[in-house]
């Protein structure tokens, strides 16, 4: 066994390691000939690393490691090995044992069994916190998308600009499946628009298209949308996108950041406000593991955990301190976090919300209704933790509302309550987090402009909120105001 002061640092390198090798390896595309990065890890003391395009491994003494197309098993403490392979990366520390399947994905530390990522869900665990990011079901503003099990897509709610993506522009109560034999595993909705990426990284879109945030090359009317999905930028392998309200956010398996779409916030990070009816790369040089939307004002966390933040700055949603006033804006990404680092991303319309590397929640933007969570009703202009106590893996922002998730799986919301979207059976906003719908797990959140969206443990889907779309999918158009299952 590794003595106190090799178990520390142990930990360190694998707290390092979790974050480059899971977040970015665990990316590579599903051909292993368009792999073209390798990584190598070192550690001091006794180390041994062999490197190839699929698995660093690092070794202290005993290793043993089993992987398959579907399961990877690596220890630490006696061990430390990290193998990565086209669905699953899998960091251990302390005599874990991590499995893998087409669905789900661990990452441990800290006699933890972990790393996880697959087509659906990616999770990151750090000293017994598991983060996890699943994209089987997102909020537009008044419609939803979901991917089930088998890579179907099916979308429900309002849709006046084709954003359900079934061929027309009629509104849906209840969900329909698209028709579309593509296999589709991760889904982003902007205001009236739907991104998609499919098991070979292809990205597609659909909905609005007048600024050009599909990304085919189309888009000079406010009028234009496609209401059946086309695919954008051929060629290139894409790992995650978001959408905001007239732009568009991508990273491929490279871990380069692409924008398009409405421009006249800075909100592509270009350095200009000029629009861009096509994706264009932003930053390169860098490598990015997140992205995300807001109104319009963009964020991404780099491979190093940092925070970059650019677009709309009029409360203070960049964090970088300044802000509150109208016309401030940011046209290339800032760094605003050396210190803290950072895993877990979701943007409201004018504020954010973080988690960091040990499961804390951070706000900033604006905070009128309590949306950050801090109990007040003041903005914050650059990060603020919300909370010390509890350990979060999992958040969403709607409109002026929050939703998250801690890592016993239980639901908080909090923020602007007006249409029930909290889900604790009153209108009244809240301030604070509060927790919701107990004796239920959860392990995904996702929010609309005012409805509310969660995936418990047993993969049933909960809806509350605003309904006057169908944006619920429980065939009515009536708001709920309390969590309902309704899938499967």
């Amino acid at each position: 066994m590794l003595n106190d002061s090799n178990k520390k640092k142990g930990i360190v390198f694998s707290f390092l390691m979790i974050f480059i090798v899971v977040m970015v390896l665990s990316n590579c595309p599903i051909d292993k000939d368009d792999c073209d990065d390798s990584f190598t890890t070192t550690i001091i003391d006794d180390t041994t690393t062999t490197t190839n395009n699929y698995s660093t491994t690092t070794t202290i003494g005993i290793t043993t490691t089993t992987t398959n197309n579907y399961s990877t098993t690596t220890t630490i403490d006696i061990t430390t090995t990290t193998t990565t392979n086209n669905y699953s990366t899998t960091t251990t520390i302390d005599i874990t044992t991590t499995t893998t399947n087409n669905y789900s994905t661990t990452t441990t530390i800290d006699i933890t069994t972990t790393t996880t990522t697959n087509n659906d869900i990616t999770t990151t665990t750090i000293d017994d916190i598991t983060i996890t990011t699943i994209t089987k079901i997102t909020g537009g503003d008044y419609y939803t998308l979901m991917i089930d099990s088998s890579g179907n897509l099916w979308a429900w709610g309002r849709n006046n600009y084709g954003q359900l993506g079934n061929g027309n522009r009629n509104n849906q109560r209840s969900p329909v499946k698209i028709a579309n034999e593509t296999i589709f595993t991760t889904i982003a909705a902007g205001e009236n628009h739907s991104l998609a990426i499919d098991d070979n990284g292809t990205l597609w879109a659909w909905g609005n298209n007048g600024y050009g945030q599909l990304g085919d090359g189309t888009g000079i009317s406010f009028s234009a949308y496609k209401s059946s999905p086309v695919k954008i930028e051929e060629g290139t392998k894409f790992i995650t996108a978001s959408g905001g309200l007239y732009h568009s956010l991508a990273i491929d398996d490279n871990g380069t950041l692409w924008a398009w779409g409405y421009n006249n916030y800075g909100q592509l990070g270009d350095g200009t406000t000029t629009n861009q009816i096509v994706p264009i790369k932003i930053e390169e040089g860098k490598k990015f593991i997140a992205v995300a939307c807001g109104r319009v004002h963009s964020l991404a966390i780099d491979d190093n955990g940092n925070l970059w933040t650019w677009g709309h700055n009029n409360y203070g949603q960049l964090g970088d301190g300044t802000g509150g006033v109208w016309d401030d804006y940011k046209s290339s990404p800032i760094k605003i976090t050396d210190g803290t680092k950072f895993i877990a991303i979701a943007l409201g319309y004018y504020y954010n919300l973080a988690i960091d590397r040990n499961g804390n929640l951070w706000g900033w933007g604006r905070n009128d209704f309590g949306q950050l969570g801090d109990g007040t009703k003041i903005d914050r202009y650059s990060p603020t933790k919300i909370t010390d106590g509890t350990r979060f893996i999992a958040i969403a922002g709607g409109y002026y509302h929050s939703l998250a998730i801690d890592k016993d799986g239980n639901l908080w919301t909090w923020g602007n309550n007006a249409e029930g979207q909290l889900g604790d059976g009153t209108n009244t906003h809240r301030y604070y987090p509060a927790k919701i719908a107990d004796g239920t797990k959860f392990i995904a959140v996702a929010a609309g402009l005012y409805h509310s969206l969660a995936i418990d443990d047993n993969d049933n889907l909960w809806v509350w909120g605003y309904n006057n779309y169908g944006q619920l999918g429980d065939g009515t158009t009536a708001n709920v105001t309390t969590p309902k299952k309704i899938f499967p």
